[in-house]
């Protein structure tokens, strides 16, 4: 049987990274259905990393390196505005809480999220005087607030590298 709390951990973890500001802003610059797809590969597969030690997790420094690593070679983004980090040092701390009794945190993180998707479609339905239908699968795309910690405004640019490829760089102000 699966551990309630691994699980809790790995629907937190993934909410998590979805609603991480600075990987939302990759997928609006690329733009299209498979970044989409990547970043939802990205939030299962970073949180089961975790369970793949459980008796060594990770730590920061080492996930945000994961992170870079996945962002660099499936976005083609380079993301230097210091929130991997961020986000990263979130991921250990819900896995911390996950496995050290302290797991009324992430359902309080996941209601949290579950109130502000609640008011957006509120808000989305009323923009639309009802025509559109709220109960399709969201996407990355769409505005939210962003998750606890707050993360600092970003800068999304195109940029082209050594070829002529376009990536995606995010970086501070």
């Amino acid at each position: 049987a699966a551990n309630p709390n691994h699980e809790l951990f790995l629907k937190a973890g993934g909410q998590a990274i979805l609603h991480w500001g600075t990987l939302k802003s990759i997928v609006a610059q690329v733009g299209d259905d498979e970044a989409n797809d990547k970043a939802i590969w990205l939030s299962e597969v970073v949180p089961a990393w975790f369970l793949d030690t459980p008796d060594d997790p990770p730590i920061p420094v080492e996930v945000d390196e994961y992170i870079r690593e996945i962002l660099y070679n499936d976005f083609d983004a380079v993301c230097e505005d210091g929130t991997a980090l961020d986000i990263s040092t979130r991921l250990c701390q819900m896995y911390h809480d996950a496995t050290h009794d302290a797991q009324a945190n992430l359902q309080t993180y996941l209601d949290s999220l579950a109130v502000k998707q609640m008011a957006s479609l509120r808000l989305d339905a009323a923009k639309d005087n009802g025509t559109e239908d709220t109960a399709e699968t969201p996407t990355l795309v769409a505005a939210s607030t962003p998750a606890q910690p707050p993360v600092p405004s970003d800068e999304v640019s195109n940029g082209n590298q050594a070829e002529d490829d376009e990536w995606v760089t995010v970086s501070r102000k």
